[in-house]
């Protein structure tokens, strides 16, 4: 979900680009501005009204904000105006999905239906 104006507008706001899940807090457009610098990065970012959260194929995450990239060290991490709510009760011990489902109980602009991804872990080899 997301609102555009006063209007409240159900889409996905989670991607999937060469094996990694985006997700975006804020313009809808900026994922789709994100999808495209992602896939060939040759121009400027520009997401200055939007926060992109990225899980990479390798269980890396990270963050970009303003065309910054930024490594989460945290195990776990939420974005957008419900992700204090989110993140306290994953702190708590809730699922990513209790925990947004709990977000959409205090924060006005966080709703819609709560899906959730997997990513595959890498293969480790010794040696």
């Amino acid at each position: 979900m997301t609102i555009e104006g006063n209007v409240k507008v159900t889409c996905d706001k989670i991607i999937k680009v060469n094996g990694d899940i985006c997700g975006v807090a804020g313009d809808l457009a900026d994922l789709t501005k994100f999808q495209n610098w992602y896939i060939d990065q040759s121009d400027d970012l520009d997401t200055d009204e939007s926060t992109i959260l990225v899980l990479t194929k390798h269980g890396e995450l990270f963050t970009y904000e303003s065309g910054v990239r930024m490594e989460v060290k945290e195990p776990f991490y939420a974005i957008g105006t419900g992700a204090a709510a989110a993140m306290g009760a994953m702190y708590a011990g809730k699922t990513p999905k209790e925990a947004v489902e709990i977000a959409k109980k205090i924060d006005v602009n966080t709703g819609g239906k709560v899906k959730t991804y997997k990513i595959k872990s890498p293969k480790v080899t010794n040696g």
